[in-house]
């Protein structure tokens, strides 16, 4: 993680990260012969955003880009890669904060999407907080995720997932109970499609 402060009030901000895997899975087949599937993936993950405070209004905006690889005994080398854009802006004004966002996600497998966020935060008094919360989200299936063989123990992969798309609202009531604690009521909703979810072979 890279910080650079250009201003009091304006900072850019890049993230790298780097993950590998390797996964050996060792298994008797009903001929009980020895059955040994090798899986071998890596994902590299950067960012850069840049936060610019103007009085009582904060800009935020930035990119990220993720490219993945899978190898697996028996399937060939596979990538995909994601190219997300956002911007944020939030701003206060009479006890109350206003917050507004967009993100853009772009994959080749599954073209471009846009996702927002709206929320809104009130100071009812000196002790009690009111917010509403409303978004909506977007997740392309990583490539392990479609790519996984079927012939092991383990995590399958499905080649026709579709993106998980989800919609939330949330209210929320905060109070101050002294002077560290606080106690919240919130009430949520949210409704997942396309949700991913894992089966498992049987060898």
């Amino acid at each position: 993680k890279l910080t650079y402060k250009n201003s009091s009030n304006k900072k850019n901000i890049f993230n790298l990260s780097y993950n590998k895997f390797d996964r050996t899975n060792k298994y008797t087949d009903y001929l009980s012969n020895l059955i040994t599937d090798k899986f071998s993936g890596s994902s590299v993950e950067t960012e850069w955003r840049s936060n610019t405070k103007i009085n009582k209004s904060n800009i935020l905006y930035g990119i990220n880009t993720n490219h993945e690889t899978f190898l697996s005994s028996d399937t060939p080398e596979q990538t995909m890669s994601i190219f997300d854009t956002f911007f944020n802006y939030g701003v206060g004004f009479d006890e109350q904060y206003l917050d507004a966002g967009l993100r853009l996600t772009t994959n080749a497998d599954f073209g471009s999407y846009l996702v927002y966020n709206l929320g809104w935060e009130k100071k009812m008094s000196q002790f009690q907080t009111l917010s509403l919360l409303s978004k909506t989200g977007y997740k392309a299936p990583s490539i392990y995720q479609q790519k996984a063989p079927a012939n092991s123990w383990g995590p399958v992969g499905n080649i026709d997932l579709a993106p998980e798309k989800s919609q939330g609202f949330e209210l929320v009531y905060q109070l101050l109970v002294g002077s560290a604690s606080t106690s919240q009521l919130a009430l949520f909703y949210n409704e997942v499609s396309d949700f991913i979810g894992w089966e498992t072979g049987t060898g």
